[in-house]
């Protein structure tokens, strides 16, 4: 799958508890010491925002997966425990065993662990009916779910537009026994079976709360923590959830008693509470400031607390099909050329933030590979060959674009360096500023906003690692997916050839040809310059002198938090 594996942390095997009495159990270190993990404690999480949701119909952000990680289980999920290939396998989590594939790919049987049983007040087991439900509760008018993924199931179109009352796709064959038909094959199904999304909901419980903020305040729990409170804002509690056996859970060993995340916290306030004891980590995706990272990384003892790694994420530029120069693929391949993406990598915190970019697919994404068809000196932009490009493009003396980005400090010294190297080839800019992510939803994906956003700056993470190419390129440039009004796509590319190619990936069961198939895909995207890449996002975490096997994990763009644990564990 992917051929690097740079992002990869030092990871180790742990043997779970035998009893969720026990205060210890042997566990390898991350130094490959020999140590014991130990029981107990209480995680304290010092983050700059709230959680996007708690509700795992409705939460998508780095830092919700990472607390529903404890909270909530999936038919199939990660383990975080192992290293290379395997770390990308997604793996049966509430599914008792491996699935049952029917003859044309479609349709998937799952049997469901017994004796997984839900916190208080529900009172009992997780059954069949309850990942139903989940799904079905998505298409609340009041909050709908962002799922993108939920439509892959058969019936589900006609559900939700009211043509039925059920989703065909769907069914209980017994309390134990959930089967789930797709309307296409697709092989990466199991993978997308891990997001929170797909996680159990018992409906006597849940039908009285509103979607998203409502529930997320009451949270029926099938993980190993349950939610103690959650102030929107302010803090978030989960501690042991009393119906969890780790006897049942071959994902989570769960030893720390609980989690106390406070939000608000600047970035300086955070760094400072983690090396002066206060705090243990931080679970947003804020670093250390710039400013300390030499200091920790050249300091002996601070360094074992720090690890720089790959999360998936991409900086990029989209630029408009449909509008303006940029409906010109010379102009397209141009923009390419012009960027000193060495100098964008600078402007976003050097080495530490991530590494110039030159493909679509990220490097934790199947599919990947190391190819540059827009080569430069050291990665410093090719003016020369971009302003001959504009020549043959009709703009011998250079062409007005426009730009859209987000107004925060780190956006616009990434646009500044857009700016100057694009100058060079004779290539202006006309910005248009919003505040964070409302550059998203007020312009990018607007097509009534196109004429804004001739380039546009945007960033995006995969979903899931390995074989997740589908959140990817399948979310971002998969044409059949334009709307008249609005799409993830913003600059609306659709290519008929590179459609039905994603469509052969999705059905290719054997992973060397569909890995074969989306390097292919990838490079059709560069040769139409879809897009303009720029970072490979790298992200710096640290954390505390008593948190022991800290393990980054890409399917949560985080430290898995039921995995580690506190030593000294008090308080």
């Amino acid at each position: 799958m992917k051929r690097t594996a740079r992002w990869l942390a030092l990871l180790v095997a742990v043997v779970l508890l035998a009893s969720a009495c026990d205060d210890r159990g042997s566990v390898g270190g991350g130094n490959g010491e020999p140590t014991r993990g130990v029981k107990r404690g209480t995680l304290r999480v010092l983050n700059v925002t709230d959680v996007e949701s708690l509700d795992p119909a409705i939460a998508y952000a780095a830092t919700d997966f990472a607390l529903l990680r404890g909270l909530v289980r999936e038919l199939y999920s990660f383990d975080s425990r192992v290293e290379g290939e395997r770390s990308l396998q997604p793996v049966p989590d509430l599914a008792d065993g491996p699935y049952q594939l029917s003859a044309d790919g479609r349709t998937y049987t799952f049997k469901i662990r017994k004796g997984v049983r839900y916190s208080l007040p529900a009172r009992r087991d997780v059954r069949a009916e309850d990942f139903i439900y989940a799904i079905e509760r998505q298409f609340d008018p009041r909050q709908p779910s962002p799922n993108p993924y939920s439509r892959l199931i058969s019936g589900v179109d006609d559900f939700a537009a009211g043509k039925a009352k059920t989703i065909s796709g769907m069914r209980a064959l017994d309390r134990y026994t959930l089967q789930i038909t797709l309307d296409q094959p697709a092989n990466d199904f199991p993978s997308i079976l891990t997001l929170p999304f797909f996680s159990p909901v018992p409906e006597d419980q849940a039908s009285g709360y509103r979607p998203g903020l409502d529930y997320s305040e009451h949270l029926i729990a099938s993980g190993p923590y349950r939610l103690r409170q959650y102030k929107p804002g302010r803090r978030i509690e989960l501690v042991r959830n009393e119906s969890w056996n780790p006897r049942n859970d071959p994902l989570r060993a769960a030893w720390v008693d609980k989690i106390l995340v406070d939000i608000g916290r600047s970035e300086a306030d955070i760094q400072q509470g983690i090396e002066s004891g206060e705090a243990d980590l931080n679970l947003d995706p804020i670093p250390p400031p710039v400013a300390d990272l030499q200091r920790l990384s050249g300091d002996p003892k601070l360094a074992k607390q720090l690890a720089i790694e790959t999360t998936g994420c991409v900086h990029y530029l989209t630029m408009q099909m449909d509008d303006g120069p940029t409906r010109k693929l010379a102009v397209r391949q141009a923009v390419n050329y012009a960027i000193d993406r060495r100098a964008v990598v600078l402007a976003i915190g050097g080495a530490y933030a991530g590494e110039p970019a030159s493909t679509i697919l990220s490097p934790t994404l199947a599919g990947y590979s190391a190819f540059d068809l827009y080569p430069s000196q050291d990665g410093t932009g090719d003016p020369d060959k971009a302003r001959e490009l504009l020549a043959k493009a009709g703009y011998p003396d250079g062409v007005d674009l426009t730009y859209t980005g987000q107004s925060s400090q780190a956006w616009k010294d990434l646009y500044e360096a857009l700016r100057v190297s694009l100058a060079r080839a004779g290539i202006r800019l006309k910005p248009t500023f919003y505040k964070g992510t409302q550059v998203y939803g007020s312009s990018l994906r607007l097509r009534s906003k196109r004429k804004e956003h001739h380039l546009g700056a945007a960033r995006w993470c995969p979903d899931v690692p390995g074989n997740g190419s589908r959140s990817f390129i399948g979310v971002l440039l998969d044409g059949r997916y334009l709307t008249p009004s609005s799409s993830n796509n913003f600059g609306r590319y659709n290519n008929d050839k590179v459609n039905a190619m994603i469509d052969q990936a999705y059905g290719t069961p054997d992973d060397r040809a569909r890995t074969a198939l989306w390097g292919q895909i990838d490079r059709k995207l560069m040769e139409d310059a879809a897009w303009a890449p720029l970072v490979y996002d790298r992200e710096a975490f640290f954390w505390s002198s008593r948190v022991r096997n800290w393990t980054f994990t890409p399917w949560l763009s985080n430290p898995d938090i039921t995995n580690l644990w506190l030593d000294p564990n008090t308080p």
